[in-house]
């Protein structure tokens, strides 16, 4: 520790804090989400299971770390303890996921998705917002953005590499090396590198020696961002609350709908060649749009930057609408904007519980808040493919979407106001 402090000479070590989230990020979220469909015919032929069966196991990892979140929230309350249960929590992650290798049947496969669910659900999003919060009080925005980039980056790595894995040693040597992989080099950054809070190391957060003239500012503002401070047992009997948990719920079903139906839309339209290249440049130019939202969080505020990103997923979605009668040129349209708006989900989500509830409770109001964020990314696909069963046509699904956009704006901004009400009403009542 003391040699990469050395190391690092006069660069604050919130940036050593932030590089390493990011391999926590890089290692975890891809494993979830961009590389599970490779190993798809391979399991299904040797199973004799079919393709939904397979998928399923995905859905309950999101399910189990939707109701286990609330638990992790807590345990993560405790900072002192955190390092050790981070790294025990991406041992058993590596360890979970490993263990798919072993399943002879679907069921066998289930059962890992559920350890791995409980583990994803404490090994990165969670932990990793929880330190960048508590290392940054300026550039959190874009600390924030970088890490998360990460999982783009770890996605670009991870599935070109896992592929090949499938293809020159089968799918169970494949989980088996991918889950050596994470715990080889997860859990040495997290005990090494990682820690909770910059008072743990005898340090003050990147940013936080403001002058005193900046603070007074802050604190007679309340408008301001991270200066109340509300427990969650006050912050459940408030209205304001429940408004916050549905706007992210909301933000899990726009964050969803594009990620699990957009590619069958566009296939449908002009080919399945069209369709991949919109994704992969969806993701190629994505980590480019956390960085800008990040940045932008910074600027002007989370509430405008948050609303600035839903914003860009209603014309997103619009663009994508216009696409089956105007042509393929209005994916590029799609592409631009939707790269940026992606990011409300990872980027702006801790931004927004630290700018409504303070940073004091903040662990443990993040794992509240991955509930319903977890229960819309679950549910966003599914109703946007229910809707084209009925219709025959996914118009009302992106037509759904764009209005679900611009009610999550209402539901923060609303709920951001309420809070500060809640909260004046609370000062003046301590005087």
């Amino acid at each position: 520790m003391k040699a990469l402090q050395k190391l690092m000479g006069n660069i604050h070590y919130a940036w050593a804090i932030c590089i390493g989230c990011a391999f926590i990020c890089a290692l975890s979220s891809p494993i979830i989400n961009a590389t599970a469909t490779l190993y798809l015919q391979s399991v299904t032929k040797e199973l004799g299971v079919s393709r939904s069966a397979f998928t399923l196991s995905t859905t309950i990892v999101a399910l189990c770390g939707m109701v286990i979140s609330p638990l992790w929230g807590k345990i993560y309350s405790n900072r002192a303890r955190m390092r050790i249960v981070l790294t025990l929590t991406v041992l058993g992650f590596g360890l979970s996921y490993l263990s798919y290798s072993f399943a002879h049947s679907i069921f066998q496969f289930y059962l890992s998705a559920v350890v791995l669910g409980i583990f994803w659900a404490g090994a990165c999003f969670m932990p990793v917002s929880m330190m960048i919060t508590a290392w940054f009080t300026k550039r959190r925005g874009l600390a924030m953005s970088i890490t998360l980039a990460g999982i783009g980056l770890g996605g670009s790595i991870l599935a070109p590499l896992v592929n090949q894995f499938i293809l020159n040693y089968g799918w169970r040597a494949a989980y088996q090396y991918t889950g050596f992989i994470i715990i080889l080099i997860a859990c040495p950054v997290v005990f090494f590198v990682l820690r909770p809070t910059p008072e743990s190391m005898g340090l003050k957060a990147y940013g936080e020696d403001s002058t005193v003239e900046e603070k007074k500012v802050k604190k007679a503002s309340f408008s301001s961002e991270g200066d109340l401070e509300i427990s969650p047992g006050e912050s459940k009997r408030q209205p304001f609350f429940w408004l916050f948990m549905l706007g992210f719920f909301l933000m899990g079903l726009v964050c969803s709908a594009p990620m699990r139906q957009i590619n069958p839309y566009i296939s449908d339209l002009y080919g399945p060649t069209f369709a991949s290249s919109v994704i992969a440049l969806s993701s190629l130019f994505g980590v480019a749009g956390k960085i800008l939202l990040g940045m932008l969080h910074d600027s002007i505020g989370t509430l405008k930057a948050s609303a600035i990103a839903f914003l860009a997923f209603a014309i997103a979605f619009t663009a994508a609408i216009l696409g089956q009668s105007c042509g393929q040129s209005m994916f590029y349209v799609y592409i631009v904007f939707y790269c940026f708006a992606a990011g409300v989900g990872t980027v702006s989500a801790p931004l927004l519980i630290s700018a409504t509830f303070g940073t004091k409770n903040f662990n443990i109001m993040r794992g509240i808040t991955q509930s319903p964020l977890q229960a819309g990314m679950s549910l966003g696909g599914l109703i946007v493919a229910g809707i084209f069963d009925i219709t025959g046509a996914y118009t009302l699904g992106w037509g759904a979407c764009v209005v679900i956009s611009l009610a999550a704006i209402v539901c923060f901004y609303a709920a951001h106001k309420m809070s500060r009400k809640v909260y004046a009403s609370m000062e003046s009542a301590s005087r």
